[in-house]
């Protein structure tokens, strides 16, 4: 169903059909997170728990003694970007730790970064997909969500 020039609601069966690059879903274990996640193999609720280690002691000793600077590769946001050629038809999953509207212009800098060709929202209401994806419209040529 055909909501406005680019934005299409898809069924619960055609979610995981191809057409868009980038999938987006929110962290909150709703039914399209468990769904991608199972589905996935558990990609998604392995990746959201692994935890980065600290630097070890030996590059901490050699900061010190070479007195540079360490670099900090910590991000602003807890996003999560999971290349998933092999386990959908589509390339990426961005799941997002913020609703959707706080996120957009982090998703549309990112949609833009990996030139997307569509963009598929999960677990997001027809109301807001039009709200939220006014401004991706013109930089997306599609745009399809599943409630």
């Amino acid at each position: 169903m055909t909501v406005n020039n680019s934005i299409t609601q898809l069924t619960d069966d055609d979610a995981f059909c191809a057409g868009a690059d980038l999938w987006v879903v929110q962290s909150n274990q709703n039914k399209w997170w468990q769904q991608i996640d199972f589905k996935s193999g558990f990609l998604l609720s392995s990746s959201l728990l692994f935890q980065k280690n600290n630097d070890s002691s030996k590059v901490h000793g050699i900061v010190q003694k070479t007195e540079t600077v360490p670099f900090d590769f910590t991000t602003p946001t807890k996003h999560l970007l999971l290349g998933t050629t092999n386990h959908f038809f589509n390339k990426w999953v961005l799941v997002l730790d913020s609703d959707i509207d706080s996120a957009l212009p982090e998703i549309e800098k990112i949609s833009q970064q990996l030139k997307a060709n569509g963009i598929r929202f999960f677990n997001i209401s027809r109301n807001d997909v039009i709200e939220t994806t006014t401004r991706l419209t013109a930089s997306l040529p599609e745009i399809s969500f599943v409630e």
